[in-house]
């Protein structure tokens, strides 16, 4: 416990939220009474009373931070007759809340208060729900292709083979119509089984993307059709809270501050008054990844086709309504037209396919050995392929819109529908325009005075904001009632250190409170904390990978349950799998990421209950593996950022460098993935078990991270002892 809510404790609330929100926790039926969640709730009733503009509370694991927040929210939801969002990073904890936590809380608060339960809402994000006009329109193009081949099957003589089926992308579009018809909720997460279909859950998923409110041709903005994220906005204007994730709060922000609409309310509907976002410490990647652009081959190629393909349809529609000298006079035009685009589109194509192949070259020679794909791209890369490319694609995109804009004009107005794909057309020429500007030409590289990282990753030219505390304060505006931030890791480091990082990191205004309650676990009983100080698992140690497998071996001997490892990068997860699978039988199951789905891993994991895992950026959070499930986590070596990622090196360039950047940024990051990763072993009062931490350097050179730790260490050698039997 500490910082501000550690007065909590005895302090004698002067206004009836908070003393409401501490007798609905505390004589809750079925609830263990928890200090720590009790004070947590009692502060951010408080800051529903009015008394700080912004909360940021870091909740222990076990603490029930979801009911601590919940509670009080829907109490000052019901009383003042406005509304909440509740943002959360992952979709396991979105589900959590919706399915458990919100019906308990509002249950709780509906007996106290003895009136109807506050309402409750669910919106994802656009990639979630399905498009029926974007699915029109890619079923139309599936049975194009798929009669394409018929007919050469035919021309073919038909002597080779049957005659090709559907294929499986047609046959899953055809039942995602056929679903949606009969009453399907056009959800992701509620896709039928379909067994017949021969496609994996890989596979559905990017058709269902691809046919989504997310696909380039869904027109949301401007759509009157009553699709499934249309029915979700509407419930979720309706509802007193309202559940959602931190990349739908970004992308609110955005539609709100340039045009002045919302994801969270119409014009009849007040908008949200308090945001409460859990699992803030990922708060700012999220949000980052919302304001950035990329201009992929695959994203020019579908944008070139669009223009051609309404250009014609068009030039249809306009010849079909003419007569007579109309009509030549148009054919004649058209042609001169459609000449000109066809040699803009060709030059713009042999642009981009050398900015391409430049930079593709380029990002395999970066990337080399390691598991890095995203090639930093400064200034000085900027050449004539780059400025080729950008002029060919200007002047393809500027006779596509004049061209557009005529044939518009002769149309006035008679087809609503081809107007409908013109704005949304329009729309995606701009994006296309400022993707190029931005992550192609560089004309807001931070080291041209500008905000902008900018690389090359997965055959894609990429874009985002390095610096993020220019934006925060226009969100934090949108919620007069306050914003609660609150997370397990929310604090890099302890007390004022910690607080004073994240209040200049999320760009917080004077009078924000920051504090702590403790986790109800005893972790000095718990957990066993093992840091080794062996040379030969030093991270430079070329011996390492086979150290470590030994080390993994050793411990899943002495422990009972399955083993959880953690590692840093892909080559040394492989490499340490590799040996374990050939050198050191453990007789235990080995599961491996890549080998299958994160979810089938879980589940595999799970059932087993002896297996050994090895996992990197993934599973260091996000996964719960309460009893016997998990009774030891490796963590390969300390979990520093990678220090040529974009934005990590744009961070420590614009920090000045050296080791004062270093202690401002590749620090507070390591602390809190850290944090997460020891985190995993204990996830309930019953819990015990082993950590490891396989990286010498800790007790040598960076003594600081024994300050967030949650149980005094063992340091030493391992290798060449005898260790005691645990569990």
């Amino acid at each position: 416990m500490s910082g501000i809510l550690a007065g909590l404790k005895d302090t004698v609330p002067v206004r009836d939220l908070p003393a409401a929100a501490e007798e609905i926790m505390a004589g809750a039926p079925g609830l263990t009474p928890r200090p720590g969640q009790l004070r947590m709730a009692k502060a951010v009733a408080r800051l529903l009373a009015g008394e700080w503009p912004a909360l940021a509370v870091e909740a222990g694991t076990g603490t029930g931070k979801s009911l601590a927040y919940l509670v009080p929210a829907m109490l000052w939801t019901v009383r003042e007759g406005k509304r909440v969002i509740v943002a959360t990073r992952t979709k396991n904890l979105q589900t959590q809340l919706a399915e458990k936590d919100a019906p308990l809380a509002a249950g709780l608060v509906s007996e106290y208060l003895s009136r109807p339960k506050p309402s409750v809402a669910v919106l994802k994000g656009k990639g979630n729900y399905l498009c029926p006009v974007v699915l029109e329109l890619e079923l139309k193009e599936a049975l194009k292709k798929d009669r394409r081949a018929r007919y050469a099957w035919r021309r073919g003589g038909a002597k080779k083979g049957n005659c090709p089926p559907l294929s499986p992308k047609t046959v899953f579009l055809a039942a995602l119509k056929f679903w949606a018809a009969i009453g399907g909720s056009g959800q992701l997460d509620d896709l039928p089984a379909w067994p017949g279909i021969a496609a994996g859950q890989k596979e559905r998923e990017t058709w269902f993307y691809s046919v989504s409110a997310a696909a380039d041709d869904a027109a949301c903005v401007r759509c009157k059709v009553d699709c499934p994220f249309a029915r979700a906005k509407k419930e979720a204007a309706r509802a007193e809270v309202v559940i959602t994730n931190h990349a739908v709060v970004a992308v609110d922000w955005m539609l709100r501050i340039k045009a002045g609409i919302s994801l969270f309310h119409g014009k009849e509907e007040a908008p949200p008054g308090v945001l409460i976002l859990d699992e803030a410490h990922n708060f700012p990647d999220s949000f980052r990844g919302t304001l950035e652009v990329s201009f992929s081959r695959h994203r020019w190629t579908r944008l070139r086709d669009d223009l051609k393909n309404f250009v014609n349809e068009a030039t249809e529609r306009i010849y079909n309504a003419s007569s007579g000298v109309e009509k030549a006079e148009f054919a004649e035009k058209n042609g001169r037209d459609m000449a000109a685009f066809a040699f803009l589109a060709a030059r713009a194509d042999r642009r981009v396919d050398a900015l391409f192949a430049k930079r593709s070259a380029g990002s395999e020679r970066a990337a080399g050995e390691g598991d890095s794909r995203r090639a930093a791209i400064f200034p000085e890369d900027v050449g004539e392929a780059e400025e080729c490319a950008a002029v060919a694609l200007e002047e393809f995109l500027f006779a596509a819109e004049s061209v557009m804009s005529r044939y518009l004009a002769r149309l006035a107005g008679s087809d609503v529908n081809l107007a409908r794909k013109a704005e949304r057309l329009f729309d995606r020429m701009d994006a296309a325009r400022e993707a190029v500007e931005r992550a192609v030409l560089l004309l807001g590289h931070y080291r041209e005075g500008g905000n902008d990282a900018c690389w090359f990753e997965k055959s894609s030219f990429r874009a985002a904001p390095v610096k993020l505390q220019e934006y925060f304060p226009d969100l934090w505006r949108l919620y007069p009632g306050g914003t609660v931030f609150t997370s397990a890791t929310l604090f890099p480091f302890p007390q004022s250190e910690g607080f004073r990082w994240f209040l200049r990191e999320f760009a917080l205004p004077g009078g924000a409170a920051c504090g702590a309650v403790e986790s109800p676990f005893d972790y000095d009983r718990q957990l066993s904390l093992y840091i080794p100080t062996d040379d030969c698992l030093q991270p430079k140690s070329g011996d390492k990978p086979r150290k470590l497998a030994e080390l993994v071996a050793r411990v899943a001997n002495f422990t009972p349950g399955g083993v959880l490892v953690l590692c840093t990068s892909f080559k040394e997860m492989r490499a340490v799998a590799n040996f374990l699978a050939t050198e050191y039988a453990t007789g235990r199951t080995l599961l491996v990421q890549g080998d299958a789905g994160k979810a089938e891993l879980v589940r595999r994991f799970s059932i087993d209950g002896r297996a050994i895992l090895i996992g990197v950026d993934s599973f260091w959070e996000g996964v719960d593996f309460p009893g016997d499930m998990l009774t030891a986590v490796v963590i390969s070596k300390l979990p520093f950022p990678v220090p040529d990622d974009p934005i990590i090196e744009a961070l420590t360039y614009m920090a000045g460098g050296g080791w004062p950047a270093f202690q401002k940024i590749s620090l507070p990051i390591c602390a809190t993935r850290l944090r997460q990763g020891v985190g995993r072993l204990i996830r309930r009062e019953t819990d015990t078990g082993m950590v490891i931490i396989a990286d010498p350097r800790l007790p040598r050179k960076y003594e600081k991270l024994f300050a967030v730790l949650p149980a005094e260490p063992q340091v030493g050698l391992i290798f060449g002892r005898r260790e005691k039997k645990t569990g």
